[in-house]
């Protein structure tokens, strides 16, 4: 599920894209093969997870920008531009057999 996500990265977005990212956490009592799994955004914007297992109470960080994948970090590689939202939006993360497993949405709107 999804644990959180930091939507407004520190300094300028497009500049710093790997400080923008969704924390994903394993909540079962047994490993998950997240592979083929999606996450969605309002705006079309989607990332599929390659071969990837969750252990156990674990999380990964789908990080925006780029780097190299890890046990801990994954990343969109979204061609220099943010992915989330700095006042609202929805992600949606989907299994492999396309059937939506969470919606999770943020409105920052009125923390002014």
């Amino acid at each position: 599920y999804i644990n959180r996500i930091n939507y407004d990265a520190p300094g300028r977005d497009n500049q710093n894209l790997n400080g923008e990212f969704v924390v994903l956490e394993n909540g079962c009592n047994r490993e998950v093969d997240i592979a083929g799994w999606n996450i969605r955004d309002e705006d079309g914007n989607h990332y599929t997870f390659p071969s990837r297992i969750l252990d156990i109470e674990r999380i990964v960080c789908l990080r925006s920008g780029t780097g190299t994948d890890s046990a801990h970090n994954a990343y969109w590689r979204s061609n220099g531009r943010p992915i989330w939202n700095n006042d609202k939006d929805t992600a949606y993360v989907f299994n492999e057999l396309g059937t939506l497993v969470q919606k999770y949405a943020y409105d920052n709107r009125e923390r002014k």
